[in-house]
């Protein structure tokens, strides 16, 4: 049996022994070593409920803002009724419509009298306002085009109010009826997390998601 080897045969082997380590070292990058999506998770309180008669906890809306996060990271697909602003028993349905900046937003009157739709911008670089009548069962759209908290009312009915608040990338939420919430498909990086209340302002904390990682942020908006 022949013991020896060739050089050719030596280097061949060498390389096939080494290929493995350059591979790895500067070839695609292997699935265990690819930075997963986190979610953010948790819940909403107030250490006094408002007074008023409005009030639902599901009208808070939580969002993540900061360097990486924009509407295409990832891209948000929205159902009709996520963009519907509606006119039911003379009250806007939802009280609070948060949307992505540049979607169009579909009012629709389901009453049986004429309401009007007033919007009362507040950004700095705000949409431009608008006031418009509604005959019942009609519809039409508008586009905020830019992030903004945008106060709508009825002129014609004191008691319809609603917001619509236009935010600048797809991590946001509703929260839910027991005041939890979840934001999927977060990218690995420090953020800051806004839960937004018609009736209590903001209340803002810094979080880090890392790889793959669930984060806990619970959020206690203070007395007035």
């Amino acid at each position: 049996m022949n013991t020896q080897m060739t050089r050719s045969g030596a280097v061949a082997l060498g390389a096939g022994l080494l290929l493995p380590f350059l591979w790895g070292a500067f070839g695609p990058v292997q699935p265990a070593d690819r930075l997963g999506t986190g979610t953010v998770q948790g819940s909403v309180s107030f250490q006094t409920l408002p007074s008023d008669e409005f009030f639902e906890i599901s009208d808070v809306v939580v969002y993540l803002s900061g360097e990486g996060l924009t509407a295409e990271t990832p891209p948000v697909v929205r159902t009709e009724e996520q963009l519907l602003l509606n006119q039911e028993d003379y009250t806007f349905v939802p009280r609070v419509l948060p949307v992505l900046a540049g979607d169009e937003v579909t009012f629709h009157n389901s009453d049986d009298e004429l309401h009007n739709i007033h919007t009362y911008a507040k950004g700095r670089r705000r949409n431009r306002n608008f006031n418009r009548g509604q005959r019942p069962g009609s519809t039409f759209t508008g586009v905020f085009a830019r992030p903004d908290s945008v106060l709508v009312l009825c002129d014609i009915h004191s008691q319809m109010i609603a917001h619509i608040l236009v935010l600048e990338n797809g991590f946001f939420t509703r929260v839910s009826d027991d005041g939890m919430f979840s934001i999927g498909d977060v990218p690995p990086g420090e953020y800051e997390l806004t839960a937004w209340s018609e009736w209590s302002g903001e209340v803002k904390i810094t979080i880090e998601v890392g790889d793959g990682a669930t984060v806990s942020a619970d959020v206690s908006f203070p007395d007035a």
